[in-house]
């Protein structure tokens, strides 16, 4: 232990980039030697054209302590600072917008922590001789070469951050396969949506054109189709209610008779073309109760897309 001649702390002995023993303490020797300028400034100053900018590269100039930022650089392929001898003082690099980037590597800069964006075509990653507590490779998929143990003693194992990249994988993987059944549902649904909207025409139509042939009331057949379609609906639910079935069939029935017992003012229908008619009837109140349901389906898995979207 010596006394710092500047600050007159006791401090242990601290030995300069010459080799030689200070009589300042570590701290105070990086106060009295840092020059002015930072790596921020130069880096601002030296790429002033960010589109050309392919590499930026700094080794051995020596500079205040201060955080870097390297921003909106759209063809950067290399980034590259080595910082022997205390020369670089970088406590925080923050890379962003620079998606072509390959190749980083920042040695010796008393670095603490690194920010970045995605990253999908870094494929070689050198950190060695810095401070790093924590490391997130989630963002580099493409990641082939990593170094970072050399010197940050604090760094968790490798098996601890490449266990964040798989889960990180894993929970993209995820993400996109059920965005991609989302999209496979809706397109199944519009399909089918427009498979029932034709068939349904094509079956209005028709029985329009046979209620007009048999000279049958259109209020009649509108009803007949309605009566269908709650009976359908009512014998789908799982709690069937018999009181309803009994009174939607009598509503039925009703009809019935009144076809084929004929009246003032409409023509007597067959027995046959009245089983014909109440067929037509049915099979149209099918369609309409399976596109309710498909509406209900596609509805749910809109609301599963927000749900999903909002995790």
């Amino acid at each position: 232990m010596v006394k710092c001649s500047k600050c007159e702390k006791w401090a242990n002995l601290f030995t300069d980039p010459a080799g030689k023993i200070s009589s300042l303490c570590s701290e105070c020797f990086e106060k009295e030697t840092s020059p002015n300028n930072t790596v921020q400034e130069w880096l601002n100053k030296k790429y002033l054209n960010k589109e050309e900018a392919k590499e930026i590269y700094e080794d051995g100039n020596r500079f205040a302590r201060h955080n870097l930022l390297i921003a909106d650089f759209p063809n950067l392929k290399w980034i590259l600072f080595r910082g022997g001898n205390n020369a670089l003082s970088i406590p925080k690099f923050e890379i962003r917008n620079c998606p072509k980037l390959e190749k980083i590597i920042i040695d010796s800069c008393q670095m603490k922590e690194i920010i970045t964006d995605d990253l999908p075509n870094l494929i070689y990653l050198e950190l060695n001789h810095n401070r790093l507590i924590s490391l997130d490779v989630s963002k580099y998929p493409n990641l082939k070469y990593l170094s970072c143990w050399i010197g940050n003693e604090n760094l968790p194992p490798l098996t601890q951050i490449f266990t964040q990249k798989i889960q990180a994988r894993e929970q993209e993987l995820k993400t996109r396969l059920r965005e991609s059944e989302d999209n496979l549902k809706e397109l199944l649904g519009k399909a089918r949506e427009e498979i029932i909207v034709y068939k349904l025409k094509v079956k209005e139509r028709k029985l329009e054109n046979f209620a007009q042939k048999l000279g049958i009331n259109r209020k009649k057949v509108r009803d007949l189709c309605r009566y269908y379609q709650k009976l359908i609906r009512e014998l789908s639910l799982e709690s069937v209610d018999s009181n309803v079935v009994m009174s939607v069939e009598d509503e039925i029935e009703k009809i019935k008779d009144e076809l084929l017992s004929g009246g003032w003012f409409t023509w007597k229908v067959s027995l046959g073309d009245t089983q014909k008619l109440c067929r037509k009837c049915e099979s149209i109140a099918k369609l309409k109760v399976e596109q309710d349901k498909l509406y209900q389906e596609q509805f749910e898995v809109r609301q599963e897309v927000v749900l999903h979207s909002r995790k």
